[in-house]
C-alpha cells in the first residue's frame, strides 16, 4: 500500500516525509493486552513501521481527545476505525 492510499501527506508530497506512526486505540486495559504483548509495551513496529497503542478511555469524547494529543506530538499516518 503506498503513502498516498492513505490519503495526502501532512504538508504537502514536496515536503520531506516525517516518520509517522500507526496509532491503534483501544478503550481499557483489558482491550489491549494482546496487542501490548504483540510489540512488547504501547510502543513497537508491525513490517518495519512504527505502530503505537493508546489507552483512550471509554466514549467518543474521550477517544477524540486522547488522539488529537498524542497527534499533537507525534505525526499519526493512519489511525483504523
Amino acid at each position: 500500500m503506498s503513502h498516498n492510499d492513505l490519503g495526502p501527506s501532512r504538508g504537502g508530497d514536496s515536503l520531506p516525509r516525517m516518520q509517522e506512526t500507526l496509532l491503534l486505540c483501544v478503550a481499557t486495559r483489558p482491550e489491549g493486552l494482546l496487542l501490548e504483548k504483540r510489540l512488547g509495551g504501547t510502543r513497537g513496529d508491525v513490517g518495519g513501521r512504527p505502530v503505537a497503542l493508546l489507552r483512550t478511555g471509554v466514549g467518543p469524547v474521550n477517544a477524540a481527545l486522547a488522539v488529537a494529543r498524542f497527534a499533537a506530538v507525534q505525526p499519526v499516518r493512519a489511525v483504523p476505525v
